[in-house]
């Protein structure tokens, strides 16, 4: 069920002049830009008041609208957690006014909170969003007024949702079971009454979770100076805790092949003689870091698993036995763009890892959980495999596919899945995930390690 956190807004007053309920009140087309979700755009209707002489501002999104996606019992549920409070998707809680045009505050919604900080001037609104540590993660902007409503043609986008993946997905046969026509119904209903990107964008998340296949998911192209937010982010953290032991936390296999190799070389120039790994909460990322990260860790040659892609399964209804495996293309290169290059011309490509100086010959503990998943469960996997790491902590994702990105209408973008995967003895991870050595609660993976853990 998708999870809302929630938060409220804190402002102080304003002496000079206050944002009056004409200035404020009523509808707003707002769009949200993130390089989460792209340029998301929703109606939200602000609601003015007074309290103890201070001024109060809510927003939210069409009420009732979360019975539309989960139905009346389980929205009822959500409700009495505290979740989408009077069915709105997004809102607004418990503003109040900083300056004579400005407005801050926290948003809302499913993905989780962001600051808001707004001027509002002439019927017009722009801003920023923020995360808890007040760096820009994004942006707002927004007109008075009620627009057309739907601001947009949900069933075109959808089918031509449909059109894309029936074309590009790695096996087409999937769209006959009972799972796809089940999404395909429940989305409809959503786009012949939604009227903005909320529901439209929440729904496809929440009904594809039932789907045989992970990486699917529906975007809005993000404003560039959203997809700036976090262009500078470093992605590896290191940090000492003994002379012997460095712990590495890896956020996510985003950034670059250099980043890892970079890490690397500081933490064997150092003489650590024990690595603690930590990914959790790593949503996977690019092959580029994923296979720099595993060819530090390999002492020798080793297969990784085979990708099969629409081609494989166009010609076969079987999957390859694992003898066939080393007859397929071989792909070592940290590169992004020569893999996806790969999955369009050839039936299968199997992964190799190929050992990179300098590579970490000490122990090697690495924490998982619910929320490892992508690039990081083959590498996990083929650690745990041959015995050159211990996991640590809860089965990961179960969300291993090669996924890509393509255009489909009005700004918006599909990532499906383009190529499945399949471990070097034949284990399936999409749907399954990798398991732990040592099964611990999340938050006391890392306190284990340091106390009790030593790779046996």
């Amino acid at each position: 069920m998708i999870a809302c956190l929630a938060c409220l807004l804190s402002f102080s007053s304003c002496a000079k002049h206050k944002i009056n309920n004409s200035t404020i009140s009523g509808p707003w087309l707002m769009t949200f830009s993130t390089s989460g979700t792209g340029d998301l755009q929703v109606l939200m209707h602000f609601d003015v008041s007074t309290q103890n002489a201070d001024t109060i501002i809510e927003a939210y999104t069409k009420k009732n609208t979360d019975r539309l996606i989960l139905g009346f019992w389980k929205s009822e549920l959500a409700r009495c957690f505290g979740h989408f409070k009077h069915g709105s998707l997004l809102r607004i809680t418990k503003g109040r006014i900083t300056n004579a045009d400005s407005l801050k505050g926290v948003l809302v919604t499913p993905f989780g909170n962001f600051y808001i900080e707004t001027k509002v001037t002439n019927g017009s609104m722009t801003g920023v969003l923020k995360d808890g540590k007040r760096n820009i993660q994004g942006y707002v902007s927004a007109k008075q007024g009620l627009p057309n409503l739907p601001i947009r043609d949900y069933n075109m986008i959808l089918n031509k949702a449909i059109a894309v993946t029936g074309n590009k997905l790695y096996d087409p046969s999937l769209l006959k079971s009972e799972e796809w026509n089940s999404f395909i119904q429940k989305m409809r209903k959503v786009c012949n009454v939604t009227q903005d990107d909320a529901a439209f964008i929440i729904a496809f998340f929440y009904y594809e979770k039932k789907l045989p296949f992970t990486h699917f998911a529906l975007y809005r192209k993000a404003d560039e100076k959203s997809a700036d937010a976090e262009g500078n982010e470093k992605y590896v953290q290191l940090e000492e805790k003994t002379p012997q032991t460095i712990y590495m936390k890896i956020s996510s296999f985003s950034g670059s092949a250099s980043e890892m190799d970079s890490a690397f070389i500081y933490v064997c120039k150092k003489g650590y003689t024990h690595l603690i790994v930590d990914l959790r909460d790593n949503p996977g990322g690019s092959v580029e870091a994923g296979m720099a990260f595993a060819r530090h860790l390999v002492q020798d040659t080793i297969y990784g698993g085979v990708f099969l892609t629409q081609k494989y399964f166009a010609a076969h209804t079987d999957l390859p036995p694992v003898s066939a495996y080393n007859s397929f293309l071989h792909f070592t290169e940290a590169n992004y763009d020569l893999l996806e290059k790969g999955i369009s011309e050839y039936p299968a490509i199997c992964l190799q890892a190929i050992p990179q100086t300098p590579v970490f010959k000490g122990k090697i503990d690495i924490l998982i959980n619910k929320n490892t998943a992508s690039t990081c469960e083959p590498i996990i996997y083929t650690l745990k495999q041959h015995h050159l790491a211990r996991l640590v902590g809860e089965r990961s994702a179960g969300a291993m596919l090669n996924g890509e990105f393509f255009d489909v209408a009005d700004g918006y973008r599909l990532f499906l899945p383009t190529a499945t995967y399949y471990t070097s003895d034949g284990f399936k991870i999409d749907k399954h995930g990798v398991t732990p050595n040592v099964e611990v609660k999340k938050g006391d993976a890392l306190k284990y390690v340091l106390d009790e853990g030593v790779v046996k």
